[in-house]
């Protein structure tokens, strides 16, 4: 069914399970790396009925402060799996979305009590419906999210090219554009 509507369709689409659930993860360690990913290398795998996008991929991830991550996304058939994991050098943090936040520094993983919030999707509504309406930049500003796309794009150069990429910060890339045109 989501060949039919496009899903799978790289002219209507940015891009596979990358492009559509990578950017959460781009997002998620960005946010809580405290700081914006400027080298990846990455693969992706194309192989399935996925229509001309790929269906996994695996990126290699370093921040600004030289923290390393990796992300991988698979749309492929099996078992769901949406978890993002911190190893440091004192314990592991894993945080699912079904299971909570949870912790381990050398036995089990026990759980970390977080305090239910808002709905997160009535939140970012609302933030947008306030930049619409009063031209407010939004909690998520709009260079953060450039940042973002930015660390996509660079994981598809790379896996086209299977070469290591620096992600040029969005401005400065919008900037070296102009000047290479004008």
């Amino acid at each position: 069914m989501r060949g039919r509507t496009g899903f799978s369709k790289k002219q209507r689409r940015a891009g596979g399970i990358l492009a559509n659930l990578g950017a959460h993860s781009v997002d998620k360690i960005q946010w809580l790396g405290g700081g914006r990913i400027v080298k990846v290398k990455a693969a992706v795998s194309g192989h399935g009925t996925r229509g001309d996008v790929e269906g996994g991929g695996i990126a290699f991830l370093e921040n600004e402060h030289g923290l390393p991550a990796v992300l991988s996304q698979s749309g492929y058939p099996g078992a769901p799996k949406d978890e993002t994991e911190f190893v440091f050098t004192g314990g592991i943090l894993k945080l699912n979305p079904r299971e909570g936040l949870r912790v381990s520094d050398g036995g089990d993983y026990r759980e970390i009590p977080v305090a239910a919030g808002e709905d997160a999707f009535k939140l970012q509504l609302d933030d947008l419906l306030q930049f619409i309406r009063d031209g407010r930049e939004p909690a998520c500003s709009m260079a953060y999210s450039r940042s973002v796309v930015a660390v996509i794009e660079e994981i598809y150069r790379s896996a086209d090219t299977g070469k290591e990429r620096e992600v040029t910060p969005p401005p400065a890339r919008a900037r070296a554009e102009r000047e290479r045109i004008g």
